[in-house]
């Protein structure tokens, strides 16, 4: 995942802000 593709993720969902650190872990579905 690149670091655009996790700011346009957390940019989209606030939420995911505070799993921020886990992004890759908790969403597989998003590669």
């Amino acid at each position: 995942m690149n670091q655009d593709q996790k700011g346009m993720l957390i940019s989209s969902s606030p939420i995911m802000m505070w799993f921020a650190p886990a992004v890759p872990l908790t969403l597989p579905e998003t590669k």
